[in-house]
């Protein structure tokens, strides 16, 4: 048997350098919040800028988030791809039969550039207050009354 002694008071240890290189996993940008909840009066003209409605994509680093529309059952409005402004493509009308308790839902989806491309989900709860933009209309055109005798 052959055995070895340090004979040395302090002992030496072998020095190694590692490096980790970690990788930020991809993650889909995140609306905040959620769900926006709008009111504007009914009537607003085209063009009028309703809201800018941005996601913040988690990963680190710089990245760039595109923004669109992906449901607007009336085409009402539309959102520009790099800042995330709403504007009315329509002019907004409380009556029309897409408006649900005076509200009107728009679906923003943001997406990034990672590899592959993540989507974050943004909803738009509109609600639209009345404006007095219908005449009163009568139901029927004529009428019978009928008079007793007495």
């Amino acid at each position: 048997k052959r055995g070895f002694v340090n004979t040395n008071a302090s002992p030496q240890l072998p020095e190694v350098s590692v490096s980790i290189n970690i990788i930020d996993e991809n993650n889909a940008p995140q609306f905040n919040p959620p769900i926006l909840k709008l009111s504007q009066q009914e009537g607003v003209m085209p063009g009028t800028n309703l809201v800018q409605y941005e996601a913040q994509d988690p990963d680190t680093g710089e990245h760039k988030v595109k923004y669109k529309v992906v449901s607007d059952p009336a085409g009402w409005v539309t959102i520009d791809e790099n800042s995330g402004i709403v504007t009315a493509a329509k002019t907004l009308d409380r009556e029309s039969p897409f408006v649900n308790n005076n509200t009107y839902t728009i679906v923003i989806h943001a997406i990034d550039d990672g590899v592959p491309p993540l989507t974050g989900t943004g909803t738009i709860q509109l609600y639209l207050s009345d404006l007095n933009d219908n005449a009163p209309m009568l139901v029927t055109t004529s009428m019978t009354i009928c008079e007793g005798d007495g």
